[in-house]
Formats: C-alpha cells, structure tokens, sequence
C-alpha cells in the first residue's frame, strides 16, 4: 500500500529530472510557437501592404509612361515637316507678318542641315538642338522688296536658342526674353494625277445588207403566124 502511495504521490529523482526536461523543451516549444505567431501575421501584413504599395507605384508609373508617350505622339515632329513664318513678336510688342508666309520657310533634316527660304534668298546652315540651335552659312545675296522682312528673319533664326511646340505650332525663343518666332506646319498640296489621253473611239463600220435584187420575169416569145392560113 506505502509503495502504491509512493508511485501515486512522488517520482524518483530520474522521473523528476525528465520530466524537468520534458517540461522545459515543452515551454520553448510552444514559447516559440506563440512569440513568432504574432510576428508572422504581422510580416503578412507587411508583404501585403508592400506589394499593394509596388502595385499602385507601377500603376502610376505605366500610366504617366502612356500619358507621356501620348503626347509625345500627339506633338508635331521637328523634322520632316516644312515650317512657314506666322510671325515674329518682340517684347516691346513689335509685331512683324510676313505678306506670305510660304515665302519664309524653315526645313529640318534628320542629318542635320536645314534649310531656309528667307523670301528671294535661299539660306543653307546646320542645327544643334544641345547647343546654338542653329547655324546659317552661305545664302543668296538678292535684293527682295520694300517689305520684306528677309534680314530679321534671318537674324531671328540665327539668334533663337531654343523651341518648343504649342497646339501644332513650333516656336522658338529668342535669348533673354527678346521675342518669339511663331511657326505654322505647311499646308500638304494634294498630287493632282496625271492627265490620261484618252484614245479616240474608232468607229467601226457599218455593213449594210444589199437590197435583194429581183429577177425579171421572162417574157415568152409570141408565136409566129403560120403562112398559108391567112
């Protein structure tokens, strides 16, 4: 009976050591379990959050990316369109029109020169949109009309610094707020199709039917009178 109390009430010393360990390894293991539960809802919150974070930056991204490329589509290209002078405002309000604006001209090539109609004279240069914009060399030295407004025009090409374009118009600068050269694309001239000669109609001809001929009827020849009878 002592020995069946003893196994109910009280371990051995063995007993009570693994137990010790059992109870130890138990805590760290569940201790661990249930510190690193809290952390582990909170990374997930964290992922999620950050990945909403990266989804809405890329959004914003990809669409200022298209508005961007939208505009840069909708803006008129600096070469390979012939540009005709509207007009050249100073800022002390001085306002200069050309008569006709395709008499001042302006063309930008992909290789780099540019060529300008300056009314009677014909202008050759290069351009640089990264340094002095553009550089005029030689031109035709003809004397154009009272009205003409060939040498600031000229003068305003050499002197822009830079341009930039507003609702399809191109415009450049002139330095320290001078003025503005305003540009307009040229109107396209439709390609009138080659006049066709038209082959005269030959008519061919008609071949009537000739009119059947009717055969004359024979006439018998009259009995001649017996002689002798009468």
């Amino acid at each position: 009976m002592t020995r069946d109390r003893g196994i109910r009430c009280w371990f051995s010393p063995v007993e009570n050591l693994v137990f010790d360990w059992a109870r130890f390894f138990l805590f760290r293991f569940f201790s661990k379990i249930f510190t690193q539960m809290p952390l582990r809802c909170e990374d997930e919150r964290m992922i999620s959050h950050t990945s909403i974070s990266l989804a809405a930056t890329s959004a914003i991204v990809l669409s200022t990316t298209l508005a961007i490329s939208a505009a840069q589509a909708q803006e008129p290209m600096l070469t390979d369109t012939v540009w005709e002078l509207q007009q050249i405002l100073y800022n002390n309000d001085t306002l200069l029109e050309p008569t006709n604006p395709a008499d001042y001209t302006v063309q930008f090539f992909a290789d780099g020169t540019v060529g300008v109609q300056a009314d009677c004279n014909v202008v050759r240069g290069t351009y640089d949109v990264q340094r002095d914009f553009i550089a005029l060399g030689p031109s035709t030295l003809a004397a154009c009309g009272p009205d003409s407004i060939d040498d600031e025009y000229r003068r305003g090409l050499e002197d822009a610094v830079g341009y930039f374009f507003e609702d399809g118009d191109l415009y450049m600068d002139l330095p320290v707020d001078v003025g503005t050269l305003r540009f307009s694309p040229a109107p396209e001239i439709a390609e009138e199709a080659p006049e066709t000669m038209e082959e005269p109609m030959v008519e061919e001809p008609v071949f009537e039917p000739e009119p059947a001929v009717e055969p004359e009827p024979e006439v018998e020849p009259e009995p001649e009178p017996i002689r002798g009878l009468w």
